[in-house]
């Protein structure tokens, strides 16, 4: 495919295909870490949806002469008129229909139609964001039209006031990619948000538990949180706070929204037992070593099966400085893929707080990143060089498969069994309509070799 990438095909050095979140997903992933089924829609696409309905010139303009609101609103609006490439949109639902497999489906259920899953979209630019940027990610998208609709809202998401600003104090002036992560929702019932590091000292992890979805996204951000200080050598817990949380979120049964629901009595409860808790710990300390980097992980848990969704690099930002900014409110109807609220004005907001130690890095251009990446590459062939670069953290490596990795590696490879087949049907179509029945014929004998292989496998299980 040209604009999408699945996390097993992609490499995780093309931070310009892919943009930091979506590399660091796809490192992950490599090292065998659980992440729900995910495919990536390319930086590529992007600048093609840009260059084919010839938006450059009039988001510049915009930009120029408007203010960072008024740009803002008319720039969601050229993109929601604006089409996607042909070619794009029928990868983007092949892709997206590719995500209805689910671990045990048979041959015959493979190339039959499944019920449309629900997907979340995070856009994942070739910079890097502030630590607790949560803009420009949507839940529970479902339907083809939907996702085009929230597709083009994430890409515009990337011209907001608050985008334009953190682009301009961290220095940001060359042109930027943006890839969007597409990720199936699974059926969780507790989230965490995880540091590598807290605040203070590198040598603590710090966990912040509560019941139901992520509240990346959503309107209102969970509150009481449990909050939890894990010693990163032990894993055991050193803090420990459970605090009343008065809603989760959830998806209501009837109409199939987003909406908050009244904890009641388990509002007091704690969020997830000690186990669990060091086993996130855990996860995020593997992270940290395989990334090479502190990090920020939004994790999903139901049934003691723990998933990364979402990987932000611990960035610094401002401390507790209040100042005005244009502020823009826009929400996106998961539902009929509108617009349905736009609010601009000037407001007082805090910025997020920033680790002592930590500063704000520059923010490399592409050319700068591939020859970071090819001075790392040298360091690791000479051992001299590499002595001088800090050796991540050491952690424990499993070199055998757990139940849980097996899983997450069927899926993958089912994924990309759909994939495939969906590529050969494609092709005998189009042979069929040119009679060309040599070629027809050759793509016939793939696909039956690929769902008789497919058979014997399951027999084997």
């Amino acid at each position: 495919m040209r604009f999408i990438i699945t996390l097993s095909t992609a490499n995780e050095a093309d931070i310009e295909n892919l943009g930091f979140r979506g590399a660091d997903l796809a490192n992950l992933r490599e090292k065998r870490l659980n992440i729900p089924l995910t495919f990536i829609v390319s930086s590529k696409a992007f600048e093609i949806f840009i260059e084919e309905n010839g938006l450059r010139p009039k988001i510049e303009h915009l930009l120029k002469e408007k203010t960072p609101g008024e740009a803002y609103l008319e720039v969601l609006e050229i993109f929601k008129n604006a089409k996607l490439p042909g070619e794009l949109e029928a990868e983007l639902s092949d892709a997206y229909e590719s995500l209805t497999i689910d671990p045990g489906a048979d041959a015959s259920s493979i190339v039959s139609k499944w019920d449309l899953p629900f997907v979340t979209l995070i856009r994942s630019p070739n910079y890097l964001l502030s630590t607790e940027d949560n803009d420009g990610i949507l839940q529970n998208i479902r339907g083809h039209e939907v996702l085009v609709g929230a597709l083009k809202h994430v890409w515009a998401s990337i011209y907001s006031p608050k985008a334009a600003a953190y682009r301009s104090k961290t220095g940001m002036s060359k042109p930027f990619g943006l890839a969007v992560i597409v990720q199936k929702m699974k059926k969780i019932k507790q989230s965490a948000i995880v540091y590598s590091r807290s605040d203070e000292d590198e040598r603590t992890i710090v966990v912040k538990s509560f019941f139901g979805l992520p509240d990346y996204g959503f309107e209102q951000e969970i509150l009481g949180k449990d909050h939890y200080e894990v010693d990163l050598n032990s894993l055991s817990i050193t803090h420990g706070e459970i605090n009343v949380q008065e809603f989760s979120i959830e998806r209501d049964f009837e109409t199939e929204e987003l909406v908050k629901h009244d904890l009641g009595d388990d509002s007091t409860k704690q969020k997830l037992n000690e186990k669990l808790i060091s086993e996130v710990a855990r996860l995020a300390k593997r992270s940290k070593s395989f990334i090479g980097k502190d990090v920020k992980l939004y994790m999903g848990i139901k049934d003691d099966y723990v998933s990364i969704l979402m990987v932000n690099r611990l960035i610094g930002g401002p401390k507790k400085t209040l100042e005005t900014e244009e502020q823009v409110e826009v929400k996106f109807d998961e539902k009929s893929g509108k617009t349905i609220t736009q609010k601009q004005g000037s407001v007082l907001t805090q910025k997020e707080g920033v680790a002592e130690g930590f500063r704000m890095p520059k923010i490399l251009s592409i050319e700068e990143v591939r020859a970071e990446l090819l001075k790392q590459q040298e360091a690791e062939c000479w051992g001299e060089e590499a002595e001088k670069l800090e050796p991540p953290p050491r952690v424990e490596i499993y070199e055998e498969k757990t139940t849980q990795e097996e899983q997450v590696e069927k899926e993958i490879n089912l994924l990309e069994e759909v994939l495939r087949i969906k590529e050969i049907t494609e092709k005998m179509e189009e042979h069929a309509l040119n009679n060309n029945k040599e070629a027809y014929e050759k793509e016939a004998r793939v696909l039956k070799s690929m769902i008789q292989r497919i058979r014997e496998e399951e027999e084997q299980q």
